[in-house]
């Protein structure tokens, strides 16, 4: 279950995602290897209120299965719930998880 955690703008933020491989039961965190390019194997698509894109990055691999995304948001807003979409590519195969709602950033 996904529970938007509310920040002050100007607060730096840190998103962590985990990668399962959902053809294994139970599924089990994994590493997607971007067809050879392991470092942008997960891209994080961040949102602002507007729908209109903050960041377009590669995650970060923490350990095996999570990734992390860290965002510095400007004290000057925008305020409101922000999104985001993630992006993995394994063996020539790209996988989407559409746009979520992550976080609301609350004016100081």
């Amino acid at each position: 279950m996904l529970v938007l955690r509310n920040y002050v703008a100007g607060d730096s933020i840190l998103l962590e995602l985990e990668v399962k491989d959902m053809r294994l039961l139970p599924p089990q965190l994994y590493d997607p290897n971007g067809s050879g390019v392991a470092l942008n194997a997960v891209r994080v698509i961040l949102y602002k209120p507007d729908h209109t894109i903050a960041v377009d990055a590669p995650a970060t691999k923490i350990r095996t299965g999570v990734y992390q995304l860290q965002y510095q948001s400007s004290s000057l807003g925008p305020y409101g719930i922000w999104g985001a979409s993630i992006t993995t590519s394994h063996e020539g195969f790209v996988g989407v998880k559409p746009r979520l709602d992550v976080f609301t950033l609350l004016e100081p």
